[in-house]
């Protein structure tokens, strides 16, 4: 990485309600490093598949392999990207995605899911800098531009399902109150309980 480039990351998150309590997940690059975080669903954005945008804005990508918006930028350019991104085109603007591969491909906490299983609105955008902790990249200063949507599951079997997820799976169900304090919990995963840290502040930034 040269001297005037940062890293940026940009994310969908969800406040993703099963009733009256929000679903998160234990980050899995940080539970690989042995770190327990409780995170909001969601997960990188990517860009369209035809969109040229790291060629044109001239992005390094993080993984050239993928489409994710992970990526190093010129500072000079930042302003730029900005400008791209929150014209909300050649890109992801929906959580479904992200949804269906973690709470059916990675947690395994559901079967299958449909669009037509969830209702979602999109709340806000907003961006922050801080160190990364990804797994590839530690100790990297990044610039990240996240979008905050509401999700709401309308499938009643699958609500059901989610109500009776167990904490060894890496998912659990918190009130609000909780969520928005972001402090630590005890949660018994991985055979034994542990101090787990609520990574939820970026989910209030309407309400704070």
């Amino acid at each position: 990485m040269a001297l005037d480039e940062i890293r940026v990351s940009c994310a969908i998150l969800c406040r993703f309600w099963v009733k009256d309590k929000l679903l998160l997940l234990l980050n899995r690059n940080r539970r690989a490093q042995g770190i327990y975080e409780l995170s909001p669903l969601g997960g990188a954005i990517e860009a369209e598949s035809q969109s040229n945008v790291f060629v044109r804005m001239k992005l390094n990508p993080e993984n050239g392999n993928s489409n994710d918006l992970r990526f190093f930028i010129r500072r000079s350019q930042l302003e730029d990207f900005a400008k791209w991104f929150y014209q909300r085109k050649e890109r992801e603007i929906t959580p479904f995605r992200e949804l269906k591969e973690e709470l059916v491909e990675e947690a395994r906490l559901l079967p299958n899911l449909q669009m037509s299983d969830l209702t979602w609105q999109f709340l806000y955008s907003y961006e922050a800098e801080q160190v990364t902790q990804r797994e590839g990249v530690e100790g990297v200063w990044t610039h990240y531009f996240l979008e905050v949507f509401e999700v709401f599951i309308q499938n009643s079997w699958l609500e059901e399902i989610l109500l009776k997820v167990d904490s060894a799976s890496g998912a659990l169900l918190v009130d609000e109150r909780t969520a928005r304090n972001h402090t630590n919990i005890q949660m018994y995963v991985d055979g034994m309980m542990r101090t787990v840290r609520l990574n939820t502040q970026s989910l209030f930034q309407d309400r704070d």
